[in-house]
This record gives C-alpha cells, sequence and structure tokens, in this order.
C-alpha cells in the first residue's frame, strides 16, 4: 500500500473550505440563475455556469474513485467523494427548475406578445375604420 496522498489535517482543510466554497458557489450561482430565468435572459451563461458546476462535481467524485482504488484510507478519499455527491446533488435538485422558469418565462413572453399584436391589429382596423367614415362626412 502506498503511503496517504494526504494527512488528516490537510484532508479536513480541503473538505471544509474547498467544500464549503464549491457548495456556496453552487448556492449563490442557483439563486443567480432563478433570477435570469425568470426573465428569461442569460441562458448561455446559466447552461455553461451548470457544466461547469457539474464537471468540478464529477472531477471530484472521480478524484474520490481514484483515491479509493489505490487504496489510499477513508480521510484521503472521503472528502472528494462528499464535495462531488454535494455539487452533483445540488445540480440535479436545481436544473429542472431552472428549466421549467425559462420555459414558464418564455411562454409568458410569447403570450405578451400576441397580445400586444393583437391589439395592433385591432387598432389599425379601428383606426382604418374611423379614417375611411371620416372621408364620407
Amino acid at each position: 500500500m502506498e503511503p496517504a496522498w494526504l494527512s488528516a489535517e490537510t484532508a479536513g482543510l480541503i473538505n471544509g473550505v474547498v467544500g464549503g466554497v464549491l457548495i456556496a458557489a453552487c448556492a449563490l450561482f442557483g439563486g443567480f440563475s432563478r433570477w435570469l430565468a425568470e426573465r428569461d435572459r442569460g441562458r448561455t451563461l446559466v447552461g455553461v455556469g451548470f457544466s461547469v458546476l457539474a464537471g468540478v462535481g464529477l472531477a471530484a467524485l472521480g478524484c474520490g474513485a481514484v483515491a479509493v482504488a489505490a487504496g489510499q484510507p477513508i480521510y484521503v478519499w472521503c472528502p472528494a467523494a462528499v464535495i462531488g455527491a454535494a455539487v452533483m446533488g445540488a445540480l440535479a435538485l436545481g436544473v429542472p427548475g431552472i428549466i421549467q422558469r425559462y420555459r414558464k418565462a418564455r411562454e409568458r413572453r410569447e403570450l405578451q406578445d400576441l397580445a400586444q399584436r393583437l391589439i395592433a391589429g385591432r387598432s389599425s382596423r379601428v383606426l382604418a375604420r374611423a379614417n375611411s367614415t371620416q372621408r364620407f362626412r
């Protein structure tokens, strides 16, 4: 068995700091994404952000799996596995809601556009009728 990659103290520090920062980043980005989705803005930014967070989560899970396969002690692989699982879990819970909010915002915008077109069409017909009746007076 090869020596441990990290000491127990270093592994605990990584778990606390990196894990806390990543989960806080997921929460902040999730809130920002919700705000953007309700306004039907920033689809590319949200998609790229969630992809980056998913990549970080998968990388952490992969690092934990490699550490388990290499026979590292639990204090080495557990922080990576927990961080990866937490990030992926947060994304799994948040992404469907964001997608639904984008869908509702797009439907709302399309209905507003349709209503404006209908109102504009009706008002132009009313104006045309009013102009045509004024000519005959």
